[in-house]
């Protein structure tokens, strides 16, 4: 009976490149182009790199200019930091699905939002020991509650976290995300922030449960709601 041709995989790709380069024309610039861009779309080792070379750079700036303001730096840092899976969706290596702009399993996104803040709420009242501050409007509230959470989860759930699920397994994955999360907050918090080691702990359960929600929403939008309102309680409860 007629059976349909088989379809190659990557590793037969590779592996019939000549081949397939003798077929192209002479000269077919857009064919090489996209084969350039197959063999790159494995961009991962290059966002690991990116992500501890702009960190280095965001501690060194830290340190070195103590007196500027925390908010000015750390914006700048987070906009470098984006940079790099922003670059990739323009050039369309990723998609916004991949990144995660569905609207998934809204209804546990929710739920588990809501919950999510309330239990933060709770810890962090316990933590501080302190009134709510009410800071006035400033670019550092702004940066905190907004700017700061949107670049992190878009980087580290929208982009790092599905690429290392897939090379290492789905909680392996979670976990280095998580760990990630935590090593971000490293400069800030023993260069602002009295080096208090427990917030690192609250950084890698929130990074934990903010993978969570990803993986069961399919979705960045709840955890990057998490996040944005968590440090809107963590600046109102301690004002930093």
């Amino acid at each position: 009976g007629f059976k349909a041709p088989k379809r190659a995989s990557g590793c037969d790709n590779q592996a019939g490149g000549v081949g397939n380069e003798a077929k192209a024309p002479v000269g077919n610039r857009g064919f090489f182009i996209e084969e350039l861009g197959r063999k790159m779309k494995s961009t991962l080792k290059i966002a690991i790199i990116w992500f501890f070379l702009t960190l280095a750079i965001y501690a060194l700036l830290l340190w070195s200019f103590p007196n500027v303001q925390l908010w000015a730096i750390s914006y700048g840092y987070h906009i470098v930091l984006l940079a790099f899976p922003l670059a990739l969706l323009a050039i369309k290596w990723e998609s916004s699905q991949s990144l995660g702009f569905v609207k998934g399993r809204w209804r546990f996104g929710l739920i588990a939002s809501l919950i999510t803040i309330i239990i933060t709420l709770a810890v962090y009242w316990l933590m501080n020991n302190r009134q709510f501050v009410f800071p006035t409007l400033s670019h550092q509230l702004i940066s905190v509650v907004s700017w700061v959470a949107v670049a992190e989860e878009l980087t580290l759930r929208g982009y790092l976290q599905p690429k290392l699920e897939s090379r290492c397994g789905k909680w392996p994955g979670l976990v280095l995300t998580a760990i990630l999360f935590s090593v971000l907050h490293l400069p800030k918090i023993f260069l602002r922030q009295a080096s208090d080691p427990i917030l690192l702990v609250v950084a890698f359960v929130l990074g934990i449960v903010f993978g969570f929600i990803r993986d069961k929403t399919n979705s960045i939008y709840y955890p990057m709601f998490c996040h944005v309102t968590v440090n809107l309680i963590a600046f109102f409860t301690s004002g930093s």
